[in-house]
């Protein structure tokens, strides 16, 4: 039996580049503190962010869930991350809004994917338009955002797997008028 760990990195306080705390993750399993080195007790220990901690940061979060036209949503990211974003409506339209250069032309992501991997947030207005995953209309911008309806957000390479862990992502739901 094998068992990995990686590392990500996730921001804390702010922004900036400066901010970054180094997170150990490994799905399955649990954080074991390393052996006391002077004056580290017990209880210093304890204090360190383990894995299994349910106040440790998300890989992903984004605000606000529920939006309509004229909202901005904000993601906030561990960097480095994945180098695909993408978001699929209920009816399993898939739109990608970044992605890694294709061999055909033209290129409509909303930037180099290698430039969004470092990001920590992304603000992404509630009228962006993207290529969705269908044949035939894969070539066409489109907004993202279109219908009233549930939208799940999703960053991170690699997934169209069934293996391994899902990848980070948000639930979203798009208001066709705000609410008043």
């Amino acid at each position: 039996m094998a068992t990995g760990c990686t590392q990500e990195s996730a921001r804390v306080k702010g922004d900036s580049p400066s901010s970054t705390q180094q997170i150990a993750v490994a799905p399955e399993t649990t954080f074991v503190p390393a052996p006391s080195v002077h004056g580290e007790t017990a209880s210093t220990t304890e204090a360190h962010l383990s894995v299994a901690d349910s106040s440790a940061p998300s890989p992903l979060s984004c605000t606000p869930t529920t939006f309509s036209p004229g909202d901005t949503l904000t993601l906030r990211m561990w960097a480095p991350h994945g180098h695909y974003l993408t978001v699929t409506r209920s009816d399993r339209i898939a739109y990608f809004i970044v992605y890694p250069p294709l061999e055909r032309n033209p290129n409509y992501s909303l930037m180099p994917s290698d430039d969004f991997m470092k990001l920590a947030t992304l603000r992404l207005p509630a009228d962006v338009r993207a290529i969705p995953y269908v044949y035939g209309r894969d070539t066409i911008l489109e907004p993202v955002f279109g219908e009233p309806g549930k939208y799940l957000l999703q960053m991170g390479d690699n997934m169209g797997t069934d293996y391994g862990t899902p990848p980070p992502n948000c639930k979203l739901t798009f208001l066709k008028r705000r609410p008043e």
